[in-house]
């Protein structure tokens, strides 16, 4: 859609999530995730696989990942196994996914059974072309169950897992290391490739590994955090604050548009120190439980959120304040995942536009 709401292109209208624009193999391509979301006690994941789209909106492939020892627990058989949550590709033409795995655990730790169940929220580096894992990673084989702060309520069994880490985005930092982000444990995650060892963790109550500034805001439940002017000594963190989400309490904080920078030590080590670099509040205060993104240093120096289950989408100019705005449908009936903005997407569809005339005007429009 153009800035002034008018549609250019719609895809699939259900079962859909995630579409994005990416470079894979040198060229432009739209990426989406399709298949089955979860309801009931399991909300909050899925099965299904990665579309890829040219400009001309052909479909050149499909990604169905498929999973050695997964336990869906009662949700289900499922000829495709990617989670909603990830699906990004890499700069060496690779795709990072998530995937939800039911694993035994001991929850005693946080008043849960010996015998317990958990959601395994994992993620998977693929070979695009012969699904073949080229990295995996486990948060239950480095984050005890004790560092969540969801509360366990009635899950924990072999049909309701307990969803204590959930992942929701992460993506490679070079050649040697990911950027995970976990919801449930307010905690980011510098992973080294080489081992799966954690190098560091930013935690959004008291700061995990790094010295926090006087000026530090707290961060919860947060999502798409993804990293931004990269150098060989530090990056800059963006995270999406979703911190009025809580069980006990909703609806308290508003939601704002973090930018921390962060060293890039060789091992974890003492005194390193975070820095807040830029923080967003919106002109009037949304509370937003879920989902969201945000986008600083567009081309124009411009920033772009999405705001999850509110559908709304704002740009701000580079001092933070709001200069665009646009709400798509009824809160929390239309949400939108993540949003983007597109400079650089010329699309040339292969098939001709409908055309529909009314009262002497011709309107057209492409659509799948």
């Amino acid at each position: 859609m153009t800035d002034q709401g008018q549609l250019i292109w719609s895809g699939p209208e259900s079962n859909a999530t995630n579409f994005k624009w990416q470079l894979y193999q040198g060229r432009p391509t739209l990426t989406y995730w399709g298949g089955l979301t979860t309801s009931g006690a399991n909300i909050g994941h899925g099965y299904g696989n990665i579309t890829f789209l040219d400009e001309t909106y052909n479909v050149t492939s499909v990604l169905c990942p498929k999973f050695d020892n997964y336990n869906t627990a009662g949700d289900g058989t499922f000829a495709c196994e990617s989670d909603i949550h990830e699906s990004y590709l890499t700069d060496r033409g690779t795709m990072i996914v998530s995937a939800y795995n039911a694993t035994q655990t001991d929850l005693t730790s946080i008043g849960g059974p010996a015998d317990g169940w958990i959601w395994d929220s994992r993620f998977y580096e693929l070979n695009t072309t012969t699904n073949e894992v080229i990295f995996r990673w486990s948060p239950i084989e480095h984050v005890p169950v004790n560092k969540t702060f969801m509360p366990i309520s009635d899950n924990g069994n072999s049909t309701s897992p307990f969803d204590y880490f959930h992942l929701n985005s992460v993506v490679n930092i070079g050649e040697d290391c990911y950027l995970a982000n976990s919801r449930h444990t307010w905690t980011i995650y510098l992973i080294s490739k080489a081992s799966g060892e954690i190098i560091w963790q930013f935690n959004g109550n008291d700061g995990g590994d790094f010295e926090i500034p006087e000026d530090f805001v707290h961060f919860a439940w947060q999502h798409f955090v993804r990293p931004h002017n990269i150098t060989f000594e530090s990056f800059d963190v963006l995270i999406y604050n979703n911190n009025n989400y809580s069980p006990q309490e909703p609806h308290v904080n508003a939601t704002d548009l973090l930018v921390y920078t962060l060293p890039v030590p060789s091992s974890t080590s003492s005194g390193m120190k975070a820095t807040l670099k830029f923080r967003i509040q919106t002109s009037k205060p949304l509370y937003d439980d879920s989902q969201g993104s945000y986008f600083p240093q567009m081309s124009n120096g411009n920033s772009f959120a999405d705001f999850g289950q509110l559908p709304i989408l704002k740009e701000f100019d580079p001092s933070g304040k709001e200069i665009w705005s646009a709400q798509l449908g009824v809160n929390n009936l239309a949400q939108i995942y993540r949003a983007y903005k597109l400079d650089g997407w010329v699309g040339r569809p292969y098939y001709k536009p409908d055309l529909v005339v009314e009262e002497g005007k011709g309107y057209d429009k492409w659509s799948w």
